[in-house]
């Protein structure tokens, strides 16, 4: 399916195994050409905290970290140029963010529908 580059826009989840986070990052800046790390539900967590699991151990230097995820989504949309593609994985179909104890409205489709009709 690759034609050109992957672009990543990716989290891990507060309050969970702490040990997938390296794991991920990992997976997510070797099969990527870029990767945009970001929230993804830090319930009450550190973002910071989260972050640091996620890339201290990474060698590569393809990603960058963007804890709004909606600026995270538009930069990652902002990168395509003609036969790239963008993953923005782990929200799927949830429609909100949880952040320390209040639930957000959030939705990944939304915000990538925004910016496709903003440069329609």
């Amino acid at each position: 399916m690759k034609k050109n580059k992957v672009y990543t826009v990716i989290g891990c989840g507060g309050d969970r195994d702490r040990s997938k986070r390296p794991i991920m990052g990992n997976i997510a800046t070797s099969l990527s050409d870029f990767v945009i790390f970001t929230n993804d539900n830090p319930r009450t967590e550190d973002e910071k905290r989260i972050m640091n699991d996620i890339v201290s151990p990474l060698e590569a230097k393809n990603y960058i970290i963007e804890y709004d995820r909606k600026k995270a989504i538009e930069k990652g949309m902002e990168m395509l140029k003609e036969g790239d593609v963008l993953l923005v994985l782990g929200k799927g179909h949830e429609d909100y963010q949880i952040l320390k104890n209040k639930t957000i409205h959030l939705s990944d489709i939304e915000i990538v529908t925004d910016v496709i009709n903003k440069v329609k």
